[in-house]
């Protein structure tokens, strides 16, 4: 038998050259560098295959989807997180699931180095700097520095904690709240640990980090949004779904906070009429927190090793 493995999402089009891929027995590899929208195109592209080799949730695997293919035995999936595939579903229909779980990548760096990308960014209006001085502006905006500001970290995670470590680099007080609060954990890296509505309310950065469940889908609503200081900024490099993305919108058009920078989006690919991308007072990202190079090279071998170890046992 042939196994027909589809490698999906990959914007780039980087994977066919990064490994290779012919280590893999008795199989046929295609590679898509498209996201497709309509759910019925969607089906019909990965219908032939057997195993498909995703890079972290671009795409969405519900039950329909799962249910309509038949031929489907694999996903090897990349990264931390499974929340794009209906796990009892996949399980239902004899789907079996690997991941990247707990390798270099999953340590966060290049997610915190987005994180200080915008932050950077929206210190010194850097996007609209730019844009100025294309068009003969010279100083057009006014900045401040880091020094001395105060930074809260929402989520004390490995990827919170390495966001805090750089933070205390340039100076800045350091505040947190997470859902699982550490004590511990926060003197160990100097952070001072305040009740979640202090956090909001004192910081002139608040940096997200949960973890997408249940609990944090909408997590910061207006009434959040409301609590922070009129010339506080939000960052987002976690997921889109933790902020409310209409009440993050209004936020920013009615001037209740200074700006956000943002890499994730309850819909990606962003669409380019989006109403965040008419904004002035966003720096907008392509969800480039994990797409390093580096990662998606590693993503790849081990799903390669995934995948051969899972024929083996066949």
């Amino acid at each position: 038998m042939i196994y027909k493995i589809a490698v999906i999402d990959d914007y780039l089009n980087i994977t066919k050259d990064l490994i290779d891929w012919s280590e893999i027995p008795n199989s046929k590899v295609d590679f898509y560098t498209d996201t497709l929208a309509d759910k019925n195109e969607f089906i019909q592209r990965l219908i032939p295959y057997n195993i498909i080799v995703i890079i972290r949730e671009r795409s969405k695997f519900p039950k329909d989807i799962l249910e309509s293919l038949p031929n489907l035995s694999l996903i090897a999936a990349s990264g931390t997180g499974l929340a794009n595939i209906d796990l009892l579903s996949a399980k239902k229909n004899n789907i079996h699931i690997t991941t990247t779980k707990g390798i270099r990548s999953s340590s966060g760096e290049s997610t915190a180095e987005i994180t200080w990308s915008l932050i950077l960014a929206l210190s010194k209006q850097l996007v609209i700097h730019h844009n100025n001085f294309l068009h003969g502006k010279w100083q057009s905006e006014k900045i401040d520095e880091l020094y001395g500001k105060k930074i809260g970290i929402l989520g004390l995670g490995r990827i919170g904690l390495k966001v805090a470590k750089i933070a205390q680099v340039f100076g800045m007080e350091t505040i947190g709240w997470s859902r699982t609060i550490d004590q511990k954990r926060a003197d160990i890296n100097k952070i001072k640990l305040v009740s979640k509505d202090q956090l909001l309310s004192d910081s002139d950065y608040l940096s997200v980090h949960l973890k997408l469940t249940e609990e944090t889908i909408n997590f910061i609503q207006l009434r959040q949004l409301q609590m922070m200081k009129k010339s506080a900024f939000i960052v987002n490099t976690a997921r889109g779904a933790i902020i409310n993305e209409n009440d993050l919108i209004f936020a920013l058009e009615n001037k209740i906070i200074s700006g956000a920078g943002l890499d994730v989006f309850e819909t990606e690919p962003l669409p380019k009429e989006h109403k965040l991308a008419q904004l002035n007072n966003v720096i907008l990202s392509p969800h480039l927190g994990y797409a390093t190079v580096t990662n998606i090279k590693e993503y790849m071998e081990i799903s390669k090793n995934n995948i051969i170890s899972w024929l083996n046992n066949q």
